[in-house]
C-alpha cells in the first residue's frame, strides 16, 4: 500500500512540476504586440517619406528583434504627444518614447532606458534680450509648451501654472509662434529645436538659449502593468546593444544626416 501511494504522490508531483514549468515557460516566451506610439523628434525620433526611422526608433526594433518579437519598423506611429501619453496610462501593452523620467511620472509607467540624457531650456528670440536673473520674472513672459509634455511639469516646478502657459499640440506649432513673436519663450531641448526650426526653414541662429529647465533621463516608457519579465527582457536586452556600441553606431549615423 505505502508503494502504491508513493507512486502515487510521485507521479501527482511530478504532474504539478511538469505543468507549472510549462506555464512559466509558457508566460517567459510569449511577448504581446504592443501599441507603439512616438511623436517627432529629431534625430531621436522622425517621419521622412512615410517612414518612421531615428536613433531611438532603429534602437527600439533591434530590441525588439533580439527579445524574439515579430515587430518593426512598420508597427511604430506617430501621435500627437498628448494622445500618446493618455493612451499609454490607460490600455495594456502599450510603449510610449521618447519619455523624459521625472519623479512625478515614475509610479506612472515601468521604464525601460535610459535612452539618452536630455537638456531643456527656455528659449527665446536673441533680438528679444531676454535675461532671467530671478525666476519670479518668468510670471512676466507668455510661455509656450506642448500640453501634458514634460516642459509643463518643468515650468510648474518653478512657479508657472498650467493656466499661466500658452498650451500647444506640437513643437513645430511652438516654434512657429516663437518665430512670430505670438509667445516669448518656449522648453524644448536645443538640439531638438534646431532640427525642427530647420525643418520649418526657419534660421535657429536667430535664438538662443535664456535658461536651464531640467537635466532628466529620456526612456522608454511601458504601461504601468506591463509585467516585470517583459521590462527585464527588455532592459537586459538594451544594456546589451549599449554595451555592444550599437547605440552610439546610431548616434554617429543619424547626427551626421
Amino acid at each position: 500500500m505505502r508503494n502504491i501511494t508513493s507512486k502515487f504522490t510521485s507521479i501527482v508531483a511530478l504532474i504539478v512540476v511538469f505543468f507549472g514549468a510549462t506555464t512559466i515557460i509558457t508566460s517567459a516566451e510569449t511577448l504581446p504586440d504592443f501599441m507603439i506610439m512616438t511623436e517627432p523628434w529629431t534625430p531621436w525620433q522622425f517621419e521622412e517619406n512615410g517612414n518612421v526611422k531615428g536613433i531611438a526608433v532603429d534602437l527600439l526594433v533591434l530590441m525588439l528583434e533580439r527579445v524574439g518579437s515579430g515587430q518593426n519598423h512598420d508597427d511604430i506611429k506617430m501621435y500627437p504627444w498628448a494622445r500618446g501619453y493618455m493612451t499609454v496610462q490607460r490600455k495594456e501593452n502599450t510603449i510610449l518614447f521618447s519619455t523624459t523620467r521625472t519623479k512625478k511620472r515614475e509610479k506612472m509607467f515601468k521604464w525601460v532606458g535610459p535612452i539618452f540624457q536630455n537638456s531643456s531650456y527656455l528659449i527665446a528670440k536673441k533680438d528679444k534680450h531676454i535675461k532671467i536673473k530671478s525666476l519670479k520674472e518668468l510670471k512676466n513672459y507668455n510661455i509656450g509648451t506642448v500640453i501634458d509634455d514634460v516642459g509643463e511639469e518643468y515650468m510648474n516646478k518653478l512657479g508657472i501654472g498650467i493656466d499661466q502657459l500658452d498650451r500647444t499640440t506640437s513643437n513645430f506649432r511652438n516654434i512657429e509662434k516663437l518665430n512670430f513673436n505670438r509667445i516669448d519663450m518656449i522648453v524644448q531641448s536645443w538640439e531638438g529645436f534646431c532640427y525642427d526650426a530647420k525643418e520649418l526653414n526657419i534660421n535657429p541662429n536667430l535664438f538662443e538659449t535664456v535658461y536651464l529647465a531640467d537635466v532628466k533621463d529620456i526612456s522608454y516608457a511601458f504601461y504601468k502593468g506591463t509585467p516585470d519579465w517583459i521590462i527585464k527582457k527588455f532592459q537586459k536586452t538594451l544594456d546589451e546593444l549599449k554595451e555592444e556600441g550599437k547605440l552610439d553606431e546610431l548616434i554617429k549615423r543619424y547626427k551626421k544626416i
